[in-house]
């Protein structure tokens, strides 16, 4: 049971750290509209990049977990978030921003695709439903985040500073990499059973 709360406690961080990202430029965008002098249309262009992204990286970033495991593949999706969502803090206008949020939005459907496998596979039957709804849970919590922090450092530091200080959630990955297994399930549908058997 104790392995199950730290699998879920660690999944449902990057969930919300994944759900912090998207809101972060949803409490900004005023600020990043003056400062860049985006129009309405480019605007939109910037808020569509990460929808955009999240539909490249659900299904990519789902089939290398199918082909190379769950645990690279949420490695990569957390790497994907965390390294270009405080990039975005060096944009200069809507194009070079779109594309960091929608290569931050891929990672991030990747790790929801992701984790809520990996947490499925592992959690007892009689509980995984409760589980996954947890996980998913934690959207809420990262959301808030976001919008905290928008109110917080934006007003006397600009909406740079707010994308800068995100790079803090960087410290998930070695959590993820010491924390998080490889899936038992896909582990034996390769033929390594004996990491398997560890």
């Amino acid at each position: 049971m104790r392995f199950q709360t730290l699998l879920l406690t660690t999944l449902m961080v990057g969930w919300g750290v994944g759900a912090m990202y998207a809101g972060l430029v949803s409490g900004t965008l005023p600020l990043i509209q003056q400062e860049l002098g985006l129009s309405p249309e480019e605007a939109g262009r910037v808020l569509s990049g990460w929808l955009l992204g999240m539909l490249l990286g659900a299904s990519g970033l789902g089939y290398l977990a199918d082909r190379l495991g769950r645990k690279l593949s949420l490695l990569a999706s957390a790497a994907l978030m965390g390294v270009f969502t405080p990039l975005s803090a060096a944009a200069r206008g809507w194009l070079d921003l779109s594309l960091y949020r929608v290569l931050a939005g891929a990672g991030n459907a990747g790790y929801m695709v992701t984790a809520s496998v990996l947490l499925a596979e592992y959690a007892p039957a009689r509980v995984r439903g409760r589980q996954v709804a947890l996980l998913e849970s934690a959207w809420a919590f990262g959301w808030l985040a976001a919008l905290l922090l928008s109110r917080l450092i934006a007003p006397s530091y600009g909406w740079r500073a707010v994308f800068a200080l995100s790079g803090a959630a960087l410290a998930l990955l070695p959590v993820l990499l010491v924390s998080v297994p490889e899936s038992l399930r896909f582990l034996v549908a390769k033929g390594r059973l004996e990491e398997a058997e560890k």
